[in-house]
């Protein structure tokens, strides 16, 4: 899966030979795909951040951010954040941010390790319980952020 996940970045075109772990020690049990999709994000998206329910200064955001969807996403242990000014000023534009929310929805419902998503204020929110393939998801979010790329552009076209 390491690689796999490697591969999905390196070719949307990131430097993958930085990412510091990518060696998996099987005697261990030491994986470190979330590290690669991790690093993957940071090189993607102009912010990623994430969170999880056992860090107490983590809980309050994640209690805000529930607050902000009025509930609706489940939040089992650990929110990813994306986001980048492309997606920004499509979210705020009133006939792309639709395109975005449609995209968004479109990529991210059919994967089965996501256990919800948003899209809020130009920021991709990702809640999961145990993401077991990285890869998949790793994927979704390179296609999301091509996608964003080209409508940007379309965006930018018009004005």
């Amino acid at each position: 899966m390491n690689l796999a996940t490697l591969k999905v970045f390196h070719d949307a075109g990131i430097d993958v030979s930085s990412f510091q772990n990518y060696i998996v020690d099987i005697n261990y049990s030491i994986d470190t795909c979330e590290d690669i999709f991790e690093e993957g994000c940071r090189a993607l998206f102009t912010y990623f951040e994430k969170y999880s329910m056992y860090e107490e200064e983590e809980e309050k955001y994640i209690k805000e951010l529930l607050e902000k969807n009025e509930k609706k996403l489940v939040v089992d242990e650990t929110i990813y954040v994306c986001s980048s000014n492309e997606m920004k000023a499509l979210a705020n534009h009133p006939k792309y941010s639709e395109k975005l929310a449609q995209l968004c929805g479109d990529i991210l419902k059919p994967i089965f390790d996501i256990d919800g998503f948003s899209l809020q204020s130009g920021e991709i929110v990702l809640c999961s319980y145990s993401m077991g393939e990285y890869q998949e998801i790793a994927v979704a979010v390179v296609t999301i952020n091509q996608e964003v790329n080209n409508l940007y552009q379309q965006l930018k076209g018009e004005q």
